[in-house]
């Protein structure tokens, strides 16, 4: 069955009222929204397919088969790794957006008692991939809306970290790969640094008394400024410190976890580099 999901006006109008949903092949209609996701018009697949799928999420209309099933077609080559190693097209929507279904798979695996180790390893195993082979980092697009790639993919790495499910060597895996996103070398100019450090600080909380906190401690040791040459990069990943430093100063002045932030802050500092002491 087909609906006219390319109907801004439509899809506009089904938002608004309230849904009875037993009245679609819900898979069907995920898989047609899936597909506007890859529009350069941010009103079609920004404000109203994704805001569905999200609203889809939310409700209690789904069953574990049909999200596996949707889950499995959002991580494949024709939507997460969608065109994969382009830069400076539109074929980072697609990408972007797929991305931003991982939050809201993990959350209905939890919410429902249905995550597992299975379930959670097949997310980070192709959220990690996807990460190290994206080369479009761009934020805001002018006339064509948010790729935001980097911040999605921050959510995502959030919702992977905080799970009471996560592996200690997968723990290592995100905070890797949160430190890999801001060390790119595109600029990261639209609110990406406090969006990579909300999730750093969550999953920090999250593991703060527990074993795996170490694991932590030692990646914020481990990060450590490039040549002088690699002036944006460092320039991200000092932004991306001081907002996580501020992150936990908010939440708690005395905080242990201080410190070691403010010791990276200081080893990316533009004048200590340049001094080289």
């Amino acid at each position: 069955m087909h609906w006219p999901v390319h109907d801004k006006t439509w899809l506009a109008q089904q938002l608004q009222r309230p849904q009875d949903w037993s009245r679609y092949p819900l898979l069907e209609l995920l898989c047609q929204l899936l597909e506007n996701l890859r529009s350069s018009d941010p009103v079609l697949r920004d404000q109203l397919s994704y805001t569905w799928i999200e609203q889809l999420f939310t409700s209690s209309a789904l069953s574990p088969e049909i999200v596996d099933q949707f889950i499995e077609r959002v991580l494949n080559k024709e939507h997460l790794f969608y065109r994969i190693g382009e830069k400076d097209t539109d074929s980072v929507f697609m990408r972007a957006f797929a991305v931003l279904i991982i939050p809201l798979a993990m959350n209905w695996y939890e919410t429902h008692d249905h995550l597992t180790p299975e379930r959670i390893g097949t997310l980070h195993q192709a959220l990690f991939t996807y990460i190290r082979q994206e080369q479009d980092w761009r934020g805001y697009i002018s006339h064509k809306g948010w790729a935001h790639a980097a911040a999605h993919s921050a959510d995502a790495l959030s919702a992977l970290g905080t799970s009471s499910l996560i592996r200690t060597e997968h723990l290592v895996a995100i905070v890797e790969s949160i430190g890999y996103i801001a060390h790119v070398d595109t600029p990261l100019m639209h609110a990406e640094d406090d969006r990579l450090a909300m999730a750093a600080y969550l999953i920090m909380r999250t593991h703060d008394k527990t074993a795996t906190g170490s694991v932590i401690g030692s990646w914020l040791a481990s990060l450590r400024p490039d040549n002088p040459g690699k002036f944006v990069a460092n320039s991200n990943t000092r932004h991306f410190l001081r907002s996580l430093y501020f992150r936990w100063h908010f939440d708690n002045p005395c905080s242990p976890w201080l410190f070691p932030i403010a010791e990276a802050v200081k080893r990316f500092d533009i004048f200590r580099i340049k001094s080289g002491f």
